[in-house]
């Protein structure tokens, strides 16, 4: 049977060349499997997630009062791929701390004075890399407001011109919580004209000619926060004037009085608005007296009403 050379230089014995052809080509492997591409994994991104502990109705989700705890975390996506990240670690600027610092679930507790807060996480290592960061702003308390107390009455003495009320206290703003501060009043000489230029006062009262309001040496607590109300103190102020008898002459009454917060925990005492007591008496004898909003007047003639 002859030989043929193929192509390739090899012979193969066939009775033709093309069945010599036909056998080289049937001898030649196959092609190999095709590789089949791998897709990478997705990157993964991380986020801060706050969440305030006093996570009240319509609160601001930016903004935090002084001494606020606000519990931390990372989320990742796909979610769970926190170990993918590598080793990290939080890194806070402004008036705020960590609770623990070792920590990624962790606790901001935000300090006494208001600020811009930065918290970034970061990768460990001498070039640290952020990989997620949340701004938010530390807030004081920055006024207050008076309401009467439910369920009390106005205070007068028929036949003297006297006024007074209980009141609540709120802090404001009202999209923060002020729940671990405490609340003071300071204390404030008066301003007196008129027939209330000069009332009764003991003598242990009276300093440099003038009464002064004395120190609530007790620190209120405060309450949780309210997006209507604001934080409430945690007390009654009792609001009255003097009960002056006829015959009725025209004169006003002042204190303003400084109120104070302080973060629990902190020793520092800051002042944040001022209270203003004020009355007003008229020749007819009407008493008038406000305080942070809440105004009460009764005329001397008026029933006799007690808190």
């Amino acid at each position: 049977m002859p030989k043929f050379r193929m192509p390739d230089g090899t012979f193969i014995e066939a009775a033709s060349y093309s069945e010599a052809r036909r056998q080289q080509q049937a001898a030649r492997p196959g092609p190999g499997p095709v590789p089949v591409a791998v897709a990478a994994p997705p990157p993964v991104t991380a986020r801060v997630e706050l969440t305030p502990q006093d996570n009240f109705n319509h609160r601001s989700t930016i903004r935090f009062g002084v001494g606020e705890q606000i519990d931390i975390n990372v989320v990742t996506v796909p979610p769970g791929q926190l170990a993918a990240l590598g080793a990290v670690q939080w890194r806070v600027t402004g008036p705020a701390a960590l609770a623990n610092p070792a920590a990624i679930a962790n606790t901001l507790i935000c300090g006494d004075r208001p600020g811009a807060v930065m918290l970034e996480l970061r990768t460990m290592g001498a070039v640290p890399r952020v990989l997620c960061s949340k701004r938010l702003e530390v807030v004081a308390p920055s006024d207050a407001t008076m309401q009467q107390r439910p369920g009390t009455n106005t205070f007068h003495i028929n036949g003297t011109a006297s006024a007074g009320f209980k009141g609540n206290i709120f802090l404001q703003p009202v999209d923060v919580s002020f729940r671990w501060l405490q609340f003071r009043e300071g204390g404030a000489p008066y301003e007196g004209t008129g027939s209330l230029a000069l009332q009764e006062a003991d003598l242990a009262d009276i300093a440099g000619g003038q009464v002064r309001h004395p120190v609530l040496g007790t620190w209120l607590n405060v309450l949780g926060g309210n997006a209507a109300t604001g934080s409430k103190v945690e007390g009654v102020d009792t609001v009255r004037s003097t009960a002056l008898n006829p015959p009725f002459a025209a004169g006003t009454f002042t204190w303003a009085i400084p109120w104070f917060y302080r973060v629990q925990g902190h020793h520092g005492a800051h002042r944040f608005t001022t209270a203003t007591h004020h009355e007003v008496v008229t020749n007819a004898g009407q008493m008038t007296i406000s305080k942070k909003g809440v105004v009460v007047a009764h005329a001397a003639a008026d029933p006799t009403s007690n808190f």
